[in-house]
């Protein structure tokens, strides 16, 4: 139901792992969409002027990974090496950042940002989106994880809490009009907890 959450606006949506190891698949590349009509050219984003059934069909068939990644899920390190990658000329993810568009990453995780490193960082990340797309740009940060405190959750599918997402959509405005959104990775559907995205 993730589409549903957009409709009536002018939206793009590319897919990346929490991989930052995977060479073809990972470091914050965007992967093609798969369950194209046949004969499609490799596309790395669907959008708004799709039909949406197809959309639909696309985004379900590429957000199901049939390969086995790192043990190391690094989210965050992925959002800014997507975007990073979006600044470079002949990149698949270039272009993807549009000047008069809010800027949204969505995680979905059972773990926690496994590493430390300057790009791993909650307030790097918001530093760089304002330094490489400028301060009036909109950036929320949502997070489909184990909640901190969910202990029912993290029993069951949610491996270890994730606080490190967590605190960064607080910082992006959680609980606030069109702020972040926390939801529970341990939902039967993700797209319901993102109700109010579009906002």
């Amino acid at each position: 139901t993730f589409i549903d959450q957009l409709s009536g606006l002018d939206w793009r949506v590319s897919i990346t792992t929490t991989d930052s190891r995977n060479v073809t698949l990972g470091d914050g590349r965007f992967i093609s969409m798969s369950g194209l009509p046949g004969g499609s050219p490799a596309q790395y984003y669907i959008h708004s002027g799709m039909d949406v059934a197809v959309a639909k069909a696309a985004l379900s068939a590429t957000i199901q990974r049939p390969e086995t990644g790192s043990g190391q899920e690094e989210g965050i390190f992925a959002t800014y090496r997507a975007l990073e990658r979006s600044k470079v000329t002949g990149d698949n993810n270039f272009g993807f950042v549009r000047d008069q568009a809010s800027l949204h990453s969505v995680i979905i995780s059972d773990e926690d940002e496994s590493d430390v490193q300057t790009k791993n960082i909650p307030e790097n990340l918001i530093s760089f989106v304002k330094s490489a797309f400028g301060d009036q740009k909109k950036f929320v940060f949502h997070s489909i994880i184990t909640k901190p405190g969910d202990n029912a959750c993290r029993t069951t599918n949610g491996a270890t809490y994730g606080t490190i997402y967590d605190k960064l959509s607080r910082l992006l405005g959680f609980g606030t009009v069109g702020g972040a959104i926390i939801g529970s990775v341990c939902e039967t559907d993700y797209g319901s907890q993102l109700r109010g995205i579009g906002q």
